[in-house]
C-alpha cells in the first residue's frame, strides 16, 4: 500500500512533486475516483492519469542491489 504520488514516482511515471501537481489538477483517479494528496494505492486499484491506465505492476518488479566497497 503506497501514497500515490511515491508510487507514481516508484514506478518512473514521474516525480513525487510532479504527481502532487496531478493530484491537485484532478487528473489521477482510483478506481474512477478523483484522487486527493495523501490517499493510498492497494493492490488491484486501476490507477489513470489524465484518463489512460497506468500500469503499476513494475511496482512489485524491481529489484534492489547493494554494493558495499
Amino acid at each position: 500500500m503506497y501514497r500515490v504520488q511515491k508510487l507514481l514516482s516508484k514506478i518512473g511515471f514521474c516525480s513525487r512533486r510532479t504527481a502532487e501537481q496531478l493530484i491537485k489538477a484532478g487528473h489521477i483517479k482510483i478506481n474512477e475516483k478523483l484522487v486527493t494528496i495523501g490517499d493510498k494505492w492497494s493492490d488491484g486499484d486501476v490507477v489513470k492519469v489524465k484518463d489512460v491506465i497506468v500500469d503499476v505492476t513494475l511496482a512489485f518488479e524491481q529489484k534492489i542491489e547493494i554494493i558495499k566497497y
